[in-house]
Parts: C-alpha cells; sequence; structure tokens
C-alpha cells in the first residue's frame, strides 16, 4: 500500500482504536452489525427510488 493510501485508512483506524477502548471489544460486533443493517436499509430505499423513477418514466412514454 503506498503512502497515501494508509494516510486515508489511517482516521478511520484511529477512530476504529477509540471506540473499541471506550467500550469494550464486545461491543464492536454489534455495533458492525448496525452499521450493516443501517447501509443495506439504504441500498434498498435506493433501489425503491430508482424503481419509481423508471415507472414515471415508463409512464411518461405511454
Amino acid at each position: 500500500m503506498d503512502i497515501e493510501g494508509s494516510r486515508l485508512q489511517q482516521p478511520a483506524q484511529d477512530k476504529r482504536e477509540k471506540l473499541e477502548d471506550r467500550y469494550g471489544k464486545i461491543a464492536m460486533p454489534a455495533l458492525a452489525a448496525a452499521v450493516g443493517a443501517a447501509r443495506k436499509e439504504k441500498d434498498q430505499r435506493q433501489m425503491s427510488a430508482e424503481a419509481a423513477y423508471t415507472r414515471l418514466q415508463q409512464m411518461a412514454q405511454s
């Protein structure tokens, strides 16, 4: 990894280590699961918005 890439990852690693220090390593899997669930929900909303847009385009063409 080049220097620039490691510099970009460092703040995220520092934040993760700070959270581990504050809440302990036990809470980290739960936090990761919550973040994953939030991302999945966002992806589903994005897909719903794209489907609605596509439907509007089809209605406009007919």
